[in-house]
């Protein structure tokens, strides 16, 4: 593996950890500003799994003969599915660790409201 991805992934990984740290501490709140760090950790994985991939087929070219052109099925999923499964299971792993709202709220707060480390008022 190439040193641009292992810090592609270090900073994917980094990123979650202050999403998860920023949403407890009550910092980041609302489900709108939480959804838009959560894309923003799983693009950084989709952008290092395409170039991981980008990264394989360049060097199978270079050892491989050129008669051979077209790209296997199998790879073409393998590669589609990783794309899509991986953003999937980061965004629903950061849920379950830091989700947006806590489960034991009764009500569904006010839209863009804080819900983490906050003093009830009543």
């Amino acid at each position: 593996m190439s040193r641009l991805l292992i810090h592609a992934l270090v900073l994917a990984a980094a990123l979650g950890a202050l999403r998860v740290f920023l949403v407890h501490q009550g910092w980041l709140f609302g489900s709108d500003r939480v959804f838009l760090v959560d894309l923003l950790v799983s693009a950084v994985f989709v952008v290092s799994i395409g170039f991981t991939r980008f990264r394989l087929n360049q060097q199978q070219e270079k050892s491989e003969d050129k008669t051979q052109g077209n790209v296997p099925f199998n790879d073409l999923l393998t590669t589609a599915t990783a794309v899509i499964g991986v953003p999937v299971l980061l965004t629903s792993l950061l849920n379950l660790i830091a989700p947006s709202t806590p489960a034991n709220l009764t009500a569904s707060p006010c839209r863009k409201a804080q819900t983490h480390n906050v003093r009830f008022r009543g």
